[in-house]
């Protein structure tokens, strides 16, 4: 459970971690009786009915309906996944949590150890570019002359690596640093000839890279003249994996949940200069094709991303490659090409944001994007060409998991090649995408079985000997409804476990705010009256009726094939009975 962090120490940090402490730390609580309320900070309300239950150590929205323990409601308000916010209220309450063992057997040395090291450099840097001595003041220059203030330098903590092999080197030895420790965090490296330690970043504007918590795990060194690489990045550490990461995620995640939308650029002075000029739901992907990690990551805020990438080649293909992983997240992708020449950095210092902005609200859409790409690639006058870039659009829509974005796009891509609509349907049919999501079953009796699922998974939580008696008549993969499913497979698992089922064990075991949100609404529902067996019994036949109705007409087939006999007519009629109740 949460994410390989041992249930002891989930269950140490709730026993601190007071879910009004907690709250009351992000909004102001009022004082409700035996609990306590306020506007929920999930949606847009203007009477509170978001409730805090100190007993039960749950908060529960009764407006968008969600809910769980003060773990839960870290990660919803952070936007961070459970073994995130299990970390994050760890170091609130100074509690520490052991490294998932993979990690311990990969790095000899502590991720804490490896993060103050880093600390150490990102403050070393900053202070370089600041005091002017050993190059700062050409890199205070350089940086004026990119139109970065002062103030955005000290908001993303910029710096300056000294052009030498042990300026940070001999910073951290007189910090009482080990060699080892800084070469594990990417600090350093050392000669192959001498065997010697030296600065990875040399000659530098030092951009530190944090994580979405904002803690910051590597460095990016953009060189002052034209020499190449012009971008160096520290180099992927148990801190830093660049397939995680997004520059300047930690600083526009609240800009980018407001808009719903994201704009990705490049490099990272891109970001900041955007960032600088008011333009602030934005990251920078680091000049690497995007990674499903990051596709995640941007799913976590946003319901478009718009691409705002160089005008060449070479950056639209870097464009094209990077699709699949954010389509498969569900997200719509769209793409703001800049002016040749251009690239959104110098944009906005020569013809302001508002140019850029405009690019971004007149971005075309994906289809329409790839398919400019494509002509250049297969001549769109010949059959030949016409047939290789309906191909390719194809291969896109059929990466588009969203049914309604996968029906927009086909649409668009008929109006763009002059392909009938309905053949390019079918060849969408063809390729086993086009099958509907929607279940075949009416939605009453999809309704009724939900029902019924969830009046189990409840009766199973408040009622032990209902519960354990369920067991013995349905198994958890019974279950339709994937939370109701993943609900009585852990309610279940403690009986094994011989724990208490209470809701707040329940909640301490669930990582899926969908889930947390289930086992609350549990929670409210207090204790139950024990029910009739034959009430059980409906419930039962209602969650089990695909599986008796599937074994009737295997029953109906083997007696019209075999003739009948009185073991399958009785065990016949009583399926069809389960089946009419």
């Amino acid at each position: 459970m949460g994410g390989l962090i041992p249930r002891e120490i989930i269950d140490k940090i709730l026993g601190q971690a007071d879910i009004v402490e907690v709250v009351s730390s992000y909004m102001p609580l009022k004082r409700s009786g035996r609990n306590l309320k306020a506007l929920c900070p999930f949606h847009e309300e203007k009477t509170p009915s978001f409730m805090v239950h100190p007993e039960k150590q749950i908060y529960k929205c009764f407006g968008c309906g969600k809910g769980g323990n003060a773990i839960h409601f870290v990660m919803e308000k952070e936007h961070l996944t459970f073994p995130e916010a299990v970390r994050l209220l760890a170091d609130r309450y100074g509690i520490p949590v052991p490294e998932p063992s993979s990690e311990r057997r990969d790095a000899p040395f502590k991720k804490d150890a490896l993060a103050q090291a880093v600390a150490m450099a990102a403050s070393f840097y900053h202070h370089c570019l600041l005091d002017g001595v050993r190059g700062g003041k050409q890199a205070m220059k350089y940086l004026a002359g990119r139109g970065v203030s002062k103030a955005t330098i000290e908001r993303f903590g910029i710096g300056w690596a000294p052009d030498g092999w042990d300026a940070l080197l001999d910073e951290a030895h007189n910090k009482g640093f080990k060699d080892q420790v800084l070469a594990a965090a990417g600090l350093v490296a050392r000669s192959e000839k001498t065997g010697n330690f030296f600065d990875m970043l040399r000659a530098r504007v030092v951009l530190p890279i944090r994580d979405v918590r904002g803690t910051v795990v590597g460095f990016s060194g953009r060189v002052l003249g034209d020499s190449e690489p012009k971008y160096l990045n520290t180099p992927e550490t148990v801190l830093f994996n660049k397939r995680n990461v997004l520059f300047g995620l930690h600083e526009a995640r609240e800009a980018i949940l407001k808009e719903k939308r994201v704009v990705v650029v490049e490099g990272q002075l891109d970001f900041i200069t955007l960032f600088q000029a008011g333009f602030e739901a934005a990251v920078a992907s680091q000049g690497t094709a995007f990674t499903p990690e990051q596709a995640r990551l941007l799913k976590r805020y946003a319901q478009t991303v718009v691409f705002a990438y160089d005008s060449d080649a070479a950056g639209q293909k870097a464009t094209v490659r990077s699709f699949e992983a954010l389509l498969e997240m569900e997200l719509d992708v769209k793409v703001a090409p800049m002016p040749p020449g251009f690239d959104p950095d110098r944009l906005v210092r020569e013809h302001g944001v508002e140019g850029f902005r405009e690019r971004v609200e007149s971005a075309m859409d994906l289809p329409a994007f790839e398919y400019e790409v494509l002509k250049t690639e297969h001549d769109a006058a010949t059959a030949a060409g016409r047939a290789a870039i309906a191909g390719a659009l194809m291969e896109t829509v059929c990466a588009a998991v969203n049914p309604v974005l996968q029906h927009e796009y086909l649409t668009r891509c008929a109006q763009l090649t002059g392909l009938p609509e309905e053949a390019l349907r079918a060849e969408l049919r063809r390729r086993g995408k086009g099958r509907s999501r929607l279940a075949d079953r009416p939605a009453a009796t999809e309704q009724a079985r939900h029902w019924a699922e969830r009046e189990l998974v409840g009766l199973a939580v408040h009622l032990e000997p209902v519960g354990r008696a369920l067991r013995e008549r349905i198994a958890a993969t019974d279950l339709e409804d994937a939370d109701c499913r993943e609900l009585l497979e852990i309610v279940f698992q403690m009986f094994d476990e011989t724990d208490a089922v209470t809701t707040e064990a329940l909640l301490r075991r669930v990582e899926r705010p969908e889930l947390a949100r289930l086992v609350s609404e549990i929670a409210l529902e207090g204790a139950r009256a024990e029910p009739s067996d034959k009430i059980v019994e409906e419930l039962v036949n209602r969650v089990l009726q695909p599986r008796h109705t599937t074994k009737l007409k295997e029953l109906k087939q083997r007696i019209d094939q075999e003739g009948a006999n009185a073991v399958s007519l009785a065990e016949y009629k009583a399926l069809r009975e389960k089946v009419r109740h």
